[in-house]
């Protein structure tokens, strides 16, 4: 059988006013209470129930055809929307990592850009060869940077340093005239494009099956990291696992199996921001499998809860 789960635990400041937590938390069914404290030490755990790993052989039993397309676009949308979630809400939980409009901006313009939807055609990725791609991704972030701005300027007053604030100010000027290097966005972009083309690459057999999600996860790192540097990126691969596996069991078994758990704690006086992962941390995960059988698992209970003290 098959136990798999992911866990982060990080220290925040104002995490009821900061969109990119909120967009996180939303996506797993959470909202957070208002709290006085200015600083909370936000640790979320995502799960999945014993014989979630009985899905893949369904899965890749689809002969190929429509319903096998449609399972791929559901895979490529859950790639793309957790990396949308999970990186900004990690690289930008570093307050130090707010200083530089250079890796600031693509990665907030990433944070409120659309997905691309996959229709009819086998293309689940952005094609990023094309002029008009970039400047679509550009205008579709506007409306949720607007309604982001109030709330990060918010937050930026607090702190110290003014030019945060002039950077995040200046937010909505560089997206509407595109007066920004937007290397790191394509970067950000392109890695989903490698990451889900990979995806689909072995769901078709064209690639060693062997590899599993921790492939997915050194890809992550080695092609991120060469921009958004000093960062173990590859404590995600876990995470890509349990969202794939979900967004199985939704179009197999017609309903969600995640379990998720919140805790929201206010911290020791004095307690410092947590570093970020860095290569070799894996307390993240956990994955314990034994040979997969040809039966279909039972439909499971999914269950979440939260606690906010």
């Amino acid at each position: 059988m098959n136990s798999s789960h992911f866990s982060d635990t990080r220290l925040i400041d104002f995490p009821q006013a900061n969109p990119l937590v909120t967009k996180l938390l939303d996506r797993y069914g959470f909202q957070l209470d208002e709290s006085p404290s200015a600083t909370a030490v936000v640790k979320l755990r995502i799960g999945l129930p014993q014989g979630s790993i009985l899905l893949w052989d369904r899965a890749t039993s689809l002969p190929r055809g429509p319903q096998r397309r449609h399972l791929l676009r559901s895979v490529s949308l859950t790639f793309q929307n957790a990396l949308r979630c999970w990186l900004p809400y990690l690289w930008l939980s570093n307050p130090a990592h707010w200083d530089d409009p250079y890796l600031l901006w693509p990665m907030l313009i990433y944070a409120s850009s659309r997905t691309f939807k996959p229709v009819s055609r086998q293309t689940y990725t952005f094609d990023l060869m094309s002029d008009s791609t970039l400047p679509s991704i550009l205008r579709s972030s506007l409306p949720t940077l607007r309604e982001w701005l109030p709330l990060l300027q918010a937050i930026n007053r607090n702190r110290p340093s003014p030019l945060r604030e002039l950077n995040i100010l200046r937010l909505l000027e560089v997206v509407e005239r595109s007066v920004f290097d937007a290397h790191p966005l394509k970067r950000l972009l392109s890695h989903e494009h490698r990451l889900i083309t990979a995806f689909t690459d072995l769901a078709d057999s064209h690639a060693d099956e062997d590899r599993g999600f921790d492939y997915f996860g050194a890809e992550l790192h080695r092609h991120l990291n060469r921009i958004y540097t000093n960062v173990d990126f590859s404590f995600l691969a876990p995470l890509l696992h349990v969202e794939v596996e979900n967004t199985l069991a939704i179009h197999l078994l017609g309903q969600p199996i995640l379990e998720t758990q919140l805790s929201v704690t206010v911290p020791p006086p004095g307690t410092q921001p947590f570093a970020l992962p860095r290569p070799g941390f894996s307390e993240h995960r956990t994955r314990i499998s034994a040979p997969r059988q040809p039966n279909t698992p039972r439909q499971p209970n999914p269950g979440s809860s939260v606690s906010t003290l």
